[in-house]
């Protein structure tokens, strides 16, 4: 963006900030950073600098629960560490209390018929990146073959132990995506594409609860071995997934795409014009799982260091 030049006196000239940046780092009675660096300047926030919490205003509505909890959501991965909430109704304030439950170290600290408040007291720290994105990592891997496991010997009856491990994975990866808005982990090239990698970890996730939840459903499901093949291949592709993301594998990567090709085209759509009812609904999770891991994988090629494997 440009900013004109203004003339102070004889000797000194000044540029207008943002107003935006400045608000969303809490610099508004604070200090800034200028260097030269090859004939640009750069302007930063100094090194242990005092920030303001970041803080917003929000009135509901009649906004749906789902949208309620997007909002909150959209706020907490943008870094706000205080968000003052505007509701209708005691299932509204009911919907707050739950969604918070996915916003690490964020608890609501005032409340009263028409308003509520959302702050910061206890969040980790970003320090905790790394640990808590490798835990989403071994939480879908363990749990997708514990699934199907269960499956097999047919003691796939209660998916809470799931749901609970499903949300816990929505708070990890909200917490995940906060960070690299917040800390810019990854830097302006591979920010971007941890923010991809973090919502379809959790969308995988989200296929395996469901695909898990239906299963557990149906009373007298008869065992189809072709449909649970696809499954153990899917548990397989995901493994390769983690794999590929960790050695930074590009023949890993390549392997998935085959994988996923293949297992479509001669497995998925042959069953699919072949199957009904039950069948085809665990076709349909299995298949958004396995499409969604692709996709993953073709995220991850743009976050191999290509220099450090010379490339």
């Amino acid at each position: 963006m440009k900013r004109k030049i203004i003339q102070q006196g004889n000797n000194s000239y000044t540029v207008t900030l943002p107003i935006k940046w400045v608000r969303e780092q809490g610099l508004e009675d604070n200090e800034v950073e200028i260097n030269e660096e090859d004939g640009r300047i750069v302007i930063s926030i100094p090194e242990g600098a005092k920030k303001k919490g970041n803080f917003v205003r929000v009135n509901l509505g009649k906004y749906h629960p789902r949208t309620i909890k997007s909002i909150l959501n959209g706020f907490y991965r943008k870094g706000f560490d205080k968000v003052t909430i505007g509701f209708e109704s005691k299932e509204q304030l009911d919907q707050i209390k739950k969604s918070t439950r996915d916003l690490l170290g964020f608890e609501v600290v005032e409340e009263d018929e028409k308003h509520c408040v959302l702050q910061n007291i206890a969040e980790p720290s970003g320090e905790k990146y790394e640990a808590i994105l490798r835990k989403v990592f071994l939480s879908i891997k363990e749990d997708s073959q514990e699934m199907l496991e269960s499956w097999k010997k047919g003691t796939l009856k209660d998916t809470k132990k799931y749901e609970e491990s499903k949300n816990l994975v929505d708070t990890y990866t909200n917490f995940c995506r906060r960070v690299i808005l917040k800390d810019k982990i990854g830097g302006s090239k591979e920010s971007y594409f941890n923010m991809i990698l973090l919502s379809r970890l959790s969308l995988i996730y989200h296929s395996y609860y469901y695909l898990a939840k239906f299963i557990s459903s149906k009373k007298k499901l008869k065992v189809n071995l072709e449909i649970m093949n696809i499954f153990s291949k899917c548990n397989e592709m995901f493994s390769l997934l983690m794999d590929a993301f960790y050695k930074q594998d590009l023949n890993i990567l390549d392997k998935i795409a085959v994988m996923k090709e293949n297992t479509f085209n001669s497995e998925i759509y042959p069953l699919l014009q072949r199957c009904k009812g039950e069948d085809n609904v665990i076709l349909y999770h299995l298949g958004e799982a396995i499409r969604l891991i692709q996709l993953t994988s073709i995220n991850n090629f743009s976050l191999i260091d290509y220099d450090a494997k010379g490339a």
